[in-house]
């Protein structure tokens, strides 16, 4: 929670925005009945002022504590960061386009 702002959104296809609360909820039950491993291919970063762009190609394998049935996802991410006033950068906007591989 300490890598997002307070007014963070996340954007997925075919979701309504989620915020903060609504992620922190959903992390924390799926984090109870799943394990995650994820692959993070950095492609791209632009720095401007308080302002980064992080676009990123993104692997995420999602395995079912109750069965080890593994579903594997990957896709385009896009984060914009905000520099706070204490000179950490947080995630402020993210928008993935993961799709079931």
């Amino acid at each position: 929670m300490q890598l997002m702002t307070e007014d963070v959104v996340f954007l997925t296809s075919g979701n309504a925005p989620m915020r903060r609360k609504q992620f922190a909820e959903a992390f924390s039950a799926m984090a109870v009945i799943m394990d995650l491993t994820c692959r993070s291919n950095v492609q791209e970063i632009t720095v401007s002022g308080d302002l980064a762009l992080c676009w990123n190609l993104l692997e995420v394998s999602i395995t079912r504590v109750e069965d080890g049935e593994t579903r594997k996802h990957a896709g385009n991410v896009l984060t914009a960061l905000r520099r706070g006033p204490d000179g950490q950068w947080r995630i402020w906007r993210d928008a993935n386009l993961l799709t079931l591989v």
